[in-house]
């Protein structure tokens, strides 16, 4: 549809960083990110039939692969195993790679319509899962938790390299990371959201990537300053970018905003930190995707995004303490 090709123009996002790492450089690397869509029950639906006509489109694009960040239903519709499937079977006919993070809408909000969420987990797992390498008919090797037998679960969670850049994928989900309704399974998985978070970043170290992009569906930066199911993630994070070269992209979905944002602050410092940037893409009803570039040897960076409207938080904006460090500053399109 044109209005896709509209807007994938208009969010081309150049995604540099200093690269401390010798040796040639690397060529961009482009992929494409969408999240929290189709949101209506199938066919003949207007939603779905858009998001169908999104994902040939994708396929005809330049880009590397895809990720979609989670929430391939609406949280209240039902989490039957025909639906599950039939997401599969898109996504497996996707021309180009195709890696699924999970949502709080395919299983821990399926509770809703009368389903067991871990149930529901156990069928993502063995659908959007198995093997070792991504979806699509074309297809790229992916590293899982699965490998280590500690974690021997987890095979959600993922990690790619390309062009001196570390991909890495994380089961973080909304509806506050399931702390609420099921406190012990989250805290056993955020101890293996942990350590994955912990081994993708030595690795970045030990190959001397100049990007880590890290996908996942939940946005973790609630508007409350109360502990809640994000803060032990907030909290690595911050230690992982502080001791970190180069450059961490978070991208996700959950609130539906297409925006760009500096939202990781360092206590100790009393700063935004100027090396981390949050990408979220859009969400139901806005049927859209973005077209993302990453330029590991730019020798510095450009951000252009759709709505990127910096969030404030008490009376500092994140986008204004990357420029005052030399940092590129932050820009905006206008969405089309």
């Amino acid at each position: 549809m044109k209005r896709h090709v509209a807007a994938a123009a208009a969010i081309l996002a150049l995604l540099g960083a200093q690269v401390t790492a010798p040796g040639a450089r690397a060529a961009p690397l482009t992929f494409a990110v969408l999240g929290d869509t189709p949101y209506d029950d199938g066919y003949p639906g207007a939603e779905t039939q858009s998001y169908l006509d999104m994902l040939a489109e994708i396929s005809r694009s330049d880009a590397r692969f895809v990720v979609h960040v989670g929430d391939f239903k609406h949280g209240a519709t039902p989490c039957r195993d025909a639906l599950f499937e039939q997401r599969h079977a898109e996504f497996s006919m996707s021309a180009i790679p195709f890696i699924l993070v999970f949502g709080d809408n395919e299983w821990t909000d399926c509770w809703r319509g009368g389903s067991d969420p871990l149930g529901r987990l156990d069928k993502l797992r063995e659908l959007f899962a198995a093997g070792d390498a991504s979806l699509g008919r074309t297809r790229i090797a992916l590293t899982r938790q699965s490998s280590n037998a500690a974690y021997a679960s987890y095979r959600e969670n993922v990690r790619w390299s390309e062009n001196n850049i570390l991909f890495v994928g994380l089961n973080v989900p909304g509806s506050n990371n399931n702390l609420t309704r099921m406190p012990e399974e989250h805290r056993t998985r955020s101890a293996a959201n942990l350590a994955w978070l912990q081994e993708a970043f030595a690795t970045a170290r030990a190959h001397a990537s100049g990007v880590v992009v890290i996908f996942m569906q939940a946005d973790p930066f609630p508007q409350r300053a109360t502990a809640n199911g994000y803060t032990a993630l907030l909290e690595a994070l911050r230690g992982h970018v502080g001791k970190f070269p180069g450059l961490v992209i978070l991208m996700h979905g959950d609130s539906h905003n297409c925006r760009i944002d500096y939202p990781l602050w360092d206590p100790a410092q009393r700063r935004y930190f100027a090396n981390f940037q949050r990408i979220e893409t859009f969400g139901s009803p806005r049927v859209n995707w973005l077209h993302v570039t990453v330029d590991t040897g730019r020798g510095g960076s450009a951000v252009s995004l759709c709505d990127a409207h910096p969030r404030q938080e008490n009376g500092r904006v994140p986008g204004a303490s990357p420029a005052e460090n030399g940092r590129p500053r932050w820009r905006r399109c206008r969405c089309q």
